[in-house]
């Protein structure tokens, strides 16, 4: 009697365990090789965020690591983070675009807005190269 208490609750783990999982997928298989492409180089980019960006040597032999998020880069890990949040969001989301396009005066397409997003990260990260 206790094996099949036990299998029982073990089949009601498993049960919630693959319903989770289901609800997690955000149909990444169905996406092209080009949205996977760039699903992936944003993971890369947010990778990046955490590692150094800069590396001084001062005067006095010290030297300062500076990253995405410090005054030298001017906090552009910030604006990165954003991008880096909302590109995944216009691949995979779509029943949540409809619901913020209600509120939008204008007609904005997938592609539009990813193309947007990652020029403007890229301007950015161009700026910061000038700049340095």
């Amino acid at each position: 009697m206790t094996d099949y208490i036990a299998n029982s609750k073990n089949r009601k783990l498993k049960k919630r365990i693959m319903l989770f999982l289901s609800r997690l997928d955000f149909g990444r298989e169905k996406l092209p090789l080009a949205g996977k492409g760039i699903l992936f180089l944003n993971f890369i980019l947010f990778l990046s965020l955490f590692f150094s960006w800069f590396q001084f040597t001062y005067i006095d032999n010290s030297i300062g690591n500076y990253g995405a998020f410090s005054l030298y880069t001017g906090y552009i890990g910030y604006a990165l983070l954003i991008g880096i949040f909302a590109v995944p969001f216009f691949l995979l989301s779509h029943t949540k675009k409809e619901l913020i396009r209600a509120y939008i005066p204008f007609r904005l397409s997938d592609t539009q807005a990813i193309v947007f997003i990652i020029s403007m990260i890229l301007t950015a990260l161009i700026h910061l190269l000038f700049m340095s």
